[in-house]
């Protein structure tokens, strides 16, 4: 004897129900997240262009149980990102939307976070007129970093701010991840969107 079709959808949504139910009955609340910085990369030259937007947070209360995430949606542009067989340059177009999270999983960020705040004092707020292949980029403190002062921003296309931030990606690269982290039993929603085609 077959079960009637709507069955399997009528046992889904019963599932849906209960589970949104407790969910209602905890009184269970998401941690609280605080954007602290916002980093901005756009620009390049000679064929190889980048589009990053970086957002750092600060979820749940201050203490031993907050954790820092990074969200990135970075998309990179080649002339010749990779060789065809017989050797000529094939353009390539890839984009990432991806996480980290201060974890075990990833201990440096916790020191990552805290280098951004050195050069709320020391970065330049108009960047140096030059000729140069390279992106522009910006650091943003959030009002909440900020003291409740309006957000501070810095911009260059070379000095300390891209060496420090060529670095944190370096040490970054293992701890990337394209699953929205869970924290306190709450997926994070992501806040950034897609680059421009």
């Amino acid at each position: 004897m077959t079960s009637p079709r709507w069955l399997p959808v009528a046992l889904c949504g019963i599932l849906i129900w209960a589970a949104s139910d407790a969910h209602a009955q905890t009184g269970r609340t998401p941690p609280p997240t605080t954007e602290l910085y916002r980093l901005q990369q756009h620009g390049g030259g000679l064929g190889v262009l980048l589009d990053q937007s970086v957002v750092i947070l600060a979820v749940g209360d201050a203490g031993k149980d907050r954790q820092f995430v990074i969200e990135r949606q970075r998309r990179d542009r080649d002339w010749c990102g990779s060789k065809s067989a017989d050797g000529k340059c094939v353009a390539s177009d890839v984009t990432v939307h991806d996480w980290a999270t201060s974890s075990r999983y990833c201990s440096s960020l916790d020191i990552i976070v805290e280098g951004f705040s050195d050069f709320r004092e020391t970065g330049r707020e108009h960047p140096a007129i030059v000729v140069t292949d390279t992106p522009l980029t910006t650091l943003e403190f959030a009002p909440a970093a900020a003291d409740g002062k309006p957000p501070h921003i810095l911009s260059e296309y070379v000095g300390p701010v891209v060496a420090w931030w060529r670095d944190a990606e370096h040490d970054l690269k293992k701890c990337w991840t394209t699953t929205p982290p869970v924290i306190d039993g709450y997926s994070l929603e992501a806040r950034l969107t897609s680059p421009n085609p």
